[in-house]
């Protein structure tokens, strides 16, 4: 899928997840799914969907389009969970079982409709195992929450990264910095500091040890709490600059409890199991 509505990278990095997989020559907007009226099609449901207000066109899928559910996700928004409980929407996804969900919170919220699914994960977590490990010291912070959760003596020495870019950019500028974000973290990095899924995860599969800082209430980050500590903290507390008092008491003790040395997380198991599965869903999809 391309997202050219899109401000963050990690869309373009589970577009480069899926290219392991597949051939493409182009892809198919994810915002308008169901205007597609070109030829026939596979296409891997790889990614977030929601904001169903302002992207009515995203789903269901055109006709013209076969789907293949790995790594789906539905935004837990009110109106977006009301916009996949309706019936054609259930039938539709029952048409295509089962489907592989990103995170728990989906594949439970399908279950209660009767939809067979199962935790698929996401294919960012396939990436493959960096072979060569940089031998000089460099830390990425990469849109964490607060730069009050992390010790100065870290913070002091880290370089800053982003995943958000400007939605006006071309697909292919997005995805040229998304493979370079990727590259970087690869050959580079010597410990990651995030709030981004979409970093954490590709950092997990490379072999870069990662400390994932997030709100406890997102329940998209079910795609990698079991590989990983999640650092849980109170994302609404760090908005106001009023609260910054107790925002610094908050982060003295999160700072205590936090190894900040953490070791690299094999996820071979893990990691040859998602791949089997995708392989499978497209040796189905080809009998």
């Amino acid at each position: 899928m391309t997202y050219s509505n899109s401000g963050n990278l990690g869309d373009h990095i589970q577009t480069l997840a899926t290219l392991q997989y597949i051939n493409a020559e182009c892809g198919i907007e994810r915002d308008i799914l169901s205007l597609y009226n070109g030829e026939k099609v596979a296409l891997l449901m790889q990614g977030w969907f929601g904001n169903c207000k302002k992207f009515p066109n995203m789903f269901p899928p055109s006709d013209k389009i076969f789907p293949i559910f790995v790594g789906f996700h539905i935004s837990n928004t009110q109106e977006d969970r009301a916009f996949y409980a309706q019936n054609h929407i259930v039938n539709y996804l029952k048409k295509f079982e089962p489907i592989g969900c990103r995170d728990i919170d989906t594949m439970l919220f399908l279950k209660q409709f009767g939809i067979n699914t199962y935790f698929s994960r996401c294919l960012t977590t396939t990436f493959p195992t960096r072979t060569v490990i940089p031998n000089k010291e460099k830390i990425f912070i990469v849109d964490c929450i607060s730069d009050d959760l992390i010790p100065a003596d870290i913070l002091n020495k880290a370089e800053r990264l982003t995943h958000f870019v400007s939605e006006n950019e071309s697909e292919i500028e997005k995805v040229k910095k998304a493979n370079n974000l990727l590259k970087k973290y690869k050959e580079e990095a010597t410990l990651v500091i995030t709030s981004r899924l979409h970093c954490a995860s590709p950092c997990i599969a490379m072999g870069v040890p990662v400390i994932f800082i997030e709100d406890k209430k997102d329940i998209r980050f079910t795609a990698i709490s079991d590989l990983i500590e999640v650092h849980h903290v109170n994302r609404f507390l760090f908005r106001f600059k009023i609260l910054k008092p107790i925002q610094k008491i908050y982060a003295y003790f999160f700072k205590k409890r936090v190894d900040w040395n953490p070791s690299v997380k094999n996820i071979d198991n893990t990691k040859q199991e998602i791949i089997k599965n995708v392989k499978q869903k497209i040796k189905d999809l080809i009998k």
